[in-house]
């Protein structure tokens, strides 16, 4: 018949005793330890922190074995690691924008994709310019209007002076604004008539 502390063990696990053996190289031990040295050595083995801790409920999720070292982790179990972030410079010279209305599309997309921010403002744009280290535009609005005749970006009209990438945009990333000029340019002047030729004709242009 199991004696009175037999039966104090058996309902209390905090109590239980476990055997434990290491042999090898010559060594070999056995001992019979309580439950916070057999689970600090379980948390060893298994690659966790074999610090000692009040014993835990058996059954709980404290008295789980940890995962081995190098196992994989997932979201139920850790928070994933932030990855690498491209930053805006890096995002306009990549974009191969070279038109101050084209580095326009270039931030409003940066701060979509990289931001999480779906609609910008010129002072967005502003503060962009600051961040990749880029001189600021003399003339913001004009750089705006010709980016919104473009198709490249519109203004929310449910929000003033917010403005979206659009698709005609995105195209224009995607292609990284193939075939534009790297700035508007002025047309061309007329060369001056020879005062020969200028002589021989004297007419008005129609």
């Amino acid at each position: 018949m199991p004696d009175e502390k037999s039966l104090e063990t058996a309902a209390d696990p905090a109590n239980a005793r476990y055997d434990v053996s290491v042999a090898g190289d010559g060594l070999s031990i056995k001992r019979s330890v309580d439950t916070n040295v057999a689970l600090a050595i379980v948390q060893l083995i298994m690659g966790g922190n074999p610090m000692f801790a009040p014993a835990p409920e058996v059954g709980s999720e404290a008295f789980l074995p940890r995962p081995q070292a190098g196992a994989a982790i997932t979201p139920a179990t850790a928070a994933r690691p932030t990855p690498g972030r491209m930053s805006v410079r890096n995002f306009m010279d990549e974009s191969g924008a070279k038109l101050i209305s084209a580095k326009i599309v270039a931030i409003g997309a940066y701060l979509r994709d990289q931001e999480g921010q779906t609609e910008f403002s010129r002072e967005d744009v502003q503060a962009q310019f600051r961040s990749a280290r880029e001189t600021l535009p003399t003339n913001l609005p004009r750089d705006f209007q010709n980016a919104i005749r473009q198709g490249w970006i519109a203004e929310d009209p449910r929000s003033k002076n917010q403005f979206y990438v659009t698709d005609v945009g995105d195209s224009a990333l995607a292609s990284k604004f193939e075939g534009l000029r790297s700035s508007p340019g002025r047309k061309k002047r007329a060369k001056k008539a020879r005062p020969k030729e200028a002589a021989a004709d004297n007419g008005s242009e129609e």
